[in-house]
């Protein structure tokens, strides 16, 4: 009988190999840019140039990978996997294009994401970190681990010795594409940027040793009938809420409180509060349960809070007439038997010891990032507290009657105030005096939730034009800094 079976050989490679190319070939046209394409930030325009490189030398190599087969019949599977590896790495950087193709100019909050990188690069080693934004259709907020890209493209370098390294200062940060436009919302970057830093700094190398401590004191005396699969499940929770409340209290310190308000907003914390409650709050389902990933949203706000009273930030929160701020207060009133860890993954005795394990750990967290938040000086990065307490009344006072708050005068001085100033400012305004703007509005009405909408956004666009004055005003010729602050110089002495 006559067997239709293909010869596997060169043509068979010059075919796979020239399928391949044109994979690769259609995901570099996408990182081209003309004169009629979107503008988008640096960081994004490097990364669709690393990609065209990448590509490049991955079509190069692909060009002769069929007339660089071995003779020996033996090798042709090992040699074939090759193209294996190439596609299986270039299907994960797919994934990223288009969203972030998707992220131009006009549709990412661009002064919000370049003031915060410029706040992060004053933390220590992390001077150059520059981030491109990406588009996801998740209402969430997320990292793409450097770390999955270095493997993926370390992979093809092994094969192909002209592709380059992924850039050592790039990272990359999907936000909801519906939130393009939105400003108090997107203070959760600071979340995602903390990420990076936790992997880039390889913090979860600096805590193993602490996790293990805690995971053998929770467990004793049961530790020797414990197997290593549950010692390792329990070490990868531990882990991974170690990150999360790591990224938390990073972002606290990075931006201040605005971040904790926003972050009661996005998941809608203050459902907790219950007037028929003699605590004045009443758990809701989750808020005190702990996730595979994630520690319970009402931990985290305890968290925070004890970070902001420790940045002397709490007494300015605390002032905020805001039902944001009680859902804060009651968080702080939880008391740690009140949380929990469901699993189907452990007996309810070993995720409760694995929980406990965790919650010994915490305070190394908060050192941790008292650690990592040093400035080039290796000082305590300025938090950002006593600009906010000086500007705080004028940037309000410019927003009620809709003026941008670039420059704040006091006397012959023109002050600046600065970006942590303003976004503070800014949300305080929001939470409290939104109704005081629009009562001098003709024809708005407060109780109407399009009309307070219509305004909130424009809140949010006057903040973020002074945002981005801000920094052209501190790079104008004759710009005085004083302290942390920075103004114009005297026009009279001049």
């Amino acid at each position: 009988m006559t067997s239709n079976r293909t010869q596997l050989g060169i043509e068979t490679l010059q075919r796979d190999a020239a399928a391949l190319f044109s994979f690769v070939d259609s995901i570099g046209l996408h990182c081209y840019q003309d004169s009629e394409s979107p503008t988008y930030l640096a960081p994004s325009v490097d990364f669709f140039k690393y990609v065209r490189e990448l590509g490049e030398a991955t079509k190069a190599y692909l060009n002769v990978f069929p007339s660089q087969a071995p003779g020996d019949r033996r090798l042709y599977q090992d040699y074939r996997q090759k193209l294996e590896t190439i596609r299986s790495s270039w299907f994960e950087l797919h994934q990223l294009i288009k969203p972030a193709a998707d992220a131009d100019t006009l549709n990412i909050p661009y002064t919000l994401v370049e003031a915060l990188t410029r706040r992060l690069n004053w933390v220590q080693r992390f001077e150059t970190t520059k981030f491109a934004i990406l588009h996801f259709d998740e209402l969430n907020y997320f990292e793409v681990p450097v770390s999955d890209i270095r493997e993926a493209t370390n992979r093809l370098r092994s094969i192909i010795p002209d592709a380059p390294a992924f850039r050592e200062n790039l990272g990359l940060i999907g936000i909801p594409y519906s939130q393009s436009s939105s400003l108090h919302l997107n203070y959760l970057i600071c979340h995602e940027m903390g990420h990076f830093v936790f992997q880039e700094s390889k913090l979860k190398d600096k805590l193993l040793p602490h996790i293990e401590t805690s995971i053998v004191q929770a467990l004793y005396p049961q530790l020797e009938q414990t197997s290593s699969d549950d010692l390792d499940w329990s070490k990868d929770r531990l882990a991974s809420w170690s990150e999360e409340l790591f990224c938390d209290l990073f972002a606290v310190w990075l931006i201040g409180p605005c971040y904790t308000l926003a972050y009661v907003e996005l998941f809608g914390l203050t459902t907790v509060l219950d007037p028929a409650s003699t605590r004045g709050f009443s758990p809701t389902a989750g808020s005190l349960e702990f996730g595979r990933i994630h520690p319970a949203d009402l931990f985290r706000l305890k968290q925070q809070v004890i970070l902001l009273r420790r940045l002397n930030w709490w007494g300015e929160v605390d002032a905020i007439r805001s039902h944001y701020v009680d859902v804060l207060r009651c968080a702080v009133e939880i008391d740690d038997s009140e949380l929990e860890f469901r699993t189907h993954e452990q007996p309810p005795d070993y995720s409760r010891k694995t929980l406990k394990a965790f919650l010994a750990l915490a305070p190394r967290i908060m050192e941790l990032v008292i650690d990592v938040m040093r400035d080039s000086k290796g000082d305590a990065l300025e938090p950002g507290v006593s600009n906010y307490q000086r500007f705080v009344g004028p940037i309000g006072e410019y927003l009620r009657r809709a003026v941008v708050p670039s420059t704040i005068l006091e006397g012959d001085d023109h002050w600046y105030p600065d970006p942590v100033a303003l976004l503070n400012a800014s949300m305080k305004f929001y939470l409290e005096s939104i109704e005081g703007l629009m009562n001098t509005i003709e024809a708005q009405k407060t109780s109407l939730a399009g009309h307070r909408s219509r305004w909130i956004q424009r809140v949010e666009s006057l903040t973020a034009k002074a945002i981005e004055d801000y920094q052209l005003l501190v790079a104008e010729k004759g710009a005085l800094q004083v302290g942390s602050s920075f103004k114009r110089p005297n026009p009279k002495s001049s």
